[in-house]
């Protein structure tokens, strides 16, 4: 007779998958999730004048883009710069931003530091989304 496991008390609920890819952070959040853009006082979603959400695509946390980002983030000596730090950390976010839908500029690194450098409530919007493993989760 075969019996299944008994959960112990207080313990989380199992979580049974097909296969540990459905687990795969580095990959999932490699591959990036959308962020809608909200304004910044009133939460209301940001669209186009034609009423196309303005959104970024965004690589996560556990993504190598992102990964390598902070290791160079955590090289920096404890004593730096306040600027050089805030700079490190917006090339994360330039890093992790794969693409964008809605933003009246073309796709490239260039345009989108002049993005985050313009309007850093959307880079603060970003941040939130990478570090949000999950969203990254049933991708």
């Amino acid at each position: 007779m075969t019996t299944s496991p008994k959960a112990e008390a207080g313990a989380a609920p199992a979580f049974a998958v097909s296969s540990l890819d459905a687990l795969n952070l580095g990959k999932l959040a490699a591959a990036g999730v959308w962020c809608a853009l909200r304004h910044p006082v009133t939460g209301a979603p940001l669209v186009t004048p034609d009423g196309a959400p303005i959104r970024l695509k965004l690589a996560g946390m556990d993504a190598p883009v992102a990964k390598a980002a902070a290791a160079r983030l955590s090289a920096l000596p404890k004593d730096a710069p306040t600027a050089e730090l805030e700079a490190a950390l917006r090339q994360q976010v330039i890093d992790c931003t794969l693409d964008w839908e809605g933003v009246p500029l073309e796709f490239s690194p260039a345009n989108v530091a002049a993005f985050y450098a313009a309007w850093d409530w959307a880079e603060g919007q970003a941040l939130e989304t990478i570090a949000a493993r999950d969203r990254y989760l049933g991708n």
